[in-house]
């Protein structure tokens, strides 16, 4: 499926609304502040009237006291701050986080928005506007000549409210599959809290650009005694032959703790390619088996990661000899930010999507 936002910025390319709108990938909103209506009677009356304040200020130094100056630089200031004010307006915005659109105190969702509610302006431009309750908001502006793209982006935007794509809306900019986003949602918690992007298979920031690839590969041989390829290809196989949750069973502890070890297998997969011995391809359809491991395991994200953290917890308390730890807190705090963050693909993608190379 083509992503609605890219197809929405097609449909405006090159036309005179080019830049009249502004997708906020990181809080998921579309901003949109045309010109026409920034630079309104509203926007301009106090610039207007600030210019005509300096001009006062620069005839009263040759012909009034300095108190008149003072006063008419003071107003002068005042009206350069209203429309200061006036021009920061957020003017409209489409919040698909929260699925409303917001016009100055208006809040308006998504299904409430009726297609009736726009319409054309023809006169020396193509104006479309929106009719909310008790406003008109002009949201983009095309020559004459362009009018067949007005038609083509008003569509795009009525898509945006009719059927929405969140899949398009929370992958935006990224070329992972959905299949790969599957997969990166297995680790979603140990990754987010290393500073990695979700988006990405492997990205030289957070805490490794401070490492580096030396301080990586220090750190992978002094917590894991991983020292080049071969090692690490060795630790994720045991991880998901056995790892911790063997270890737990012959304890005589109950519970499934496979997205404990798989978890960090996949991190290691990530670790792998940032460090080079591992190409993209490789790593890819090495940690697709891994993922439907997981998918057969449990019935959903929420089981899934509740046996992550029993089993961090588990090992923690093991190596901490029960002390409290504060990672543990962390990881913790994490999960319940992801669960309730629309953005993380545990709330944008089904549990049982078929697991299919799809790249």
């Amino acid at each position: 499926m083509a992503n609605q936002i890219e197809e929405l910025e097609k449909s405006v390319k090159g036309t005179f609304a080019d830049g009249d709108f502004h997708f906020d990938h990181p809080n998921s909103v579309l901003r949109i502040n045309s010109l026409f209506s920034r630079w309104s009677t509203s926007a301009m009356a106090p610039l207007a009237l600030g210019l005509l304040g300096l001009i006062a200020t620069g005839v009263t130094v040759f012909v009034a006291s300095s108190t008149v100056m003072l006063t008419a630089l003071g107003l002068s200031v005042l009206m350069f701050v209203l429309f200061g004010l006036t021009f920061a307006n957020p003017g409209f915005v489409i919040d698909f986080r929260q699925r409303q659109v917001r016009y100055r105190k208006h809040r308006i969702p998504f299904d409430r928005i009726r297609r009736e509610q726009f319409s054309f302006d023809h006169g020396d431009y193509v104006r479309l506007s929106f009719h909310g309750p008790g406003f008109k908001k002009h949201i983009a502006e095309f020559k004459t000549s362009e009018t067949q793209q007005a038609y083509y982006f008003q569509e795009h935007l009525l898509r945006l409210f009719e059927s929405p794509d969140m899949w398009s809306v929370f992958t935006y900019g990224s070329k992972l599959t959905p299949v790969q986003w599957w997969i990166q949602g297995v680790s979603a918690v140990f990754t987010v809290d290393w500073g990695m992007p979700l988006g990405e298979l492997g990205d030289f920031s957070g805490p490794f650009k401070s490492l580096g690839r030396t301080g990586i590969s220090r750190a992978l041989e002094r917590d894991w005694g991983i020292r080049d390829r071969e090692g690490m290809v060795a630790q994720i196989e045991s991880l998901a032959r056995d790892g911790h949750r063997e270890q737990f069973a012959q304890a005589g502890i109950p519970g499934k703790y496979l997205a404990w070890d798989y978890a960090r297998a996949l991190w290691m997969q990530r670790m792998g390619f940032i460090l080079g011995w591992f190409d993209e391809e490789y790593c890819w359809d090495t940690m697709l088996p891994l993922a439907r491991d997981v998918q057969r395991h449990y019935s959903g994200w929420a089981e899934m990661n509740h046996w992550y953290l029993e089993g961090r917890r588990l090992w923690s308390a093991a190596v901490s000899d029960g002390k409290p730890d504060p990672v543990q807190a962390q990881r913790e705090r994490t999960a319940e930010r992801l669960a309730a963050d629309p953005k993380c693909p545990w709330n944008f993608l089904p549990w049982d999507l078929p697991l299919h190379r799809d790249w």
